[in-house]
């Protein structure tokens, strides 16, 4: 499907009990197989080379093991992080959309969130997510149509799946400007924080412009699925927030900024999603990492001549 692939594999074994087993298959050998890692990259990519190997090379395979006879489809390991369950942990989930096959999830049971219950809820698979060494006799494969450097035009399949059945049409609650605030975001991953008093001072601007502040991790899951498909222009700082950009129809053809401390250049799977949707996306380089305080630092009057510049503020009086 759109040039994304799936094959038949046989013999394959899941090694549940500790988080470094839990992510990736291996043969009966013992051998991790490696396209069915959580991350699906070269080995030594700089980026993900120690998120790689949280999967050993090579394990001892136990002789008690379950076996599974019946053919399953293999949809990857499931992520207890908003935006990682959303890009890399469904990025397999573009071959389950049509089947009855259940599903192997890995470590599916340990995520915890109002957002994976209603999208699995949406998407109605059987799940096995295995607790004990299990064999697999056939297992379909499918390739990920999302990785760190490549999106397939069917990455967004299951997010729309769940889009049909989360939002009917246009509800009136998003018509006006968003700005995405972070100031009472916790992030599960190591994420510097923001600089408080910067941010405020960027709310207080833009709300006096006609936005609307909303912390998006506060709305149910359907809401802030309505308002990517829905609301006209939305600004906030890159992060996870943005990428329930995957829920967006083709259709919607709104328009973001994204501020940021990343040349454009290096909008990394942002961009990547970008290129598969309607909307228009903007982005502003205007933070740095204070290194010494450990925070990202925004500049106030970049963001501001940046938003200005693209029409998302009005121009600054000469």
């Amino acid at each position: 499907m759109d040039g994304t692939t799936i094959s038949l594999r046989h013999n394959l074994i899941s090694l549940p009990g500790g988080a470094y087993k839990n992510t990736a298959l291996y043969d009966l050998e013992g051998r991790r197989v490696d396209d069915t890692n959580i991350v699906v990259t070269p080995p030594d990519h700089p980026i993900f080379a120690k998120e790689y190997a949280r999967a050993p090379e090579r394990v001892e395979v136990p002789q008690d093991l379950d076996v599974v006879e019946d053919e399953v489809l293999y949809i990857g390991v499931a992520r207890d992080h908003y935006g990682h369950f959303l890009l890399d942990s469904m990025s397999r989930m573009w071959a389950a959309v049509e089947t009855d096959k259940t599903c192997v999830f890995l470590g599916a049971d340990d995520v915890r969130g109002e957002y994976y219950d209603t999208i699995m809820d949406c998407l109605k698979l059987r799940l096995l997510s295995p607790t004990r060494p299990t064999l697999y006799r056939k297992i379909w494969v499918p390739e990920p149509s999302l990785t760190n450097n490549t999106i397939r035009p069917n990455a967004d399949l299951a997010h729309l799946t769940v889009t049909e059945r989360l939002h009917g049409g246009t509800s009136g609650d998003w018509d006006q400007p968003i700005y995405l605030s972070r100031l009472g975001f916790r992030s599960k991953a190591r994420v510097a924080p923001m600089d408080r008093d910067a941010e405020e001072t960027l709310e207080l601007k833009l709300a006096a412009s006609g936005y609307r502040v909303v912390r998006p991790e506060t709305l149910p899951f359907a809401q802030q699925v309505a308002l990517f498909n829905e609301c006209p222009t939305i600004v906030g700082l890159l992060g996870s927030a943005f990428h329930t950009a995957m829920f967006t129809r083709k259709t919607y053809a709104g328009r973001f900024a994204l501020l940021t401390f990343r040349p454009e250049r290096k909008k990394g799977r942002y961009g990547l999603i970008d290129s598969i949707k309607g909307y228009s996306a903007f982005y502003i380089e205007c933070c740095t990492f204070d290194r010494e305080n450990s925070v990202i630092e925004i500049d106030l009057d970049k963001a501001i001549d940046g938003l200005a510049s693209r029409g998302f503020l009005p121009p600054s009086p000469q």
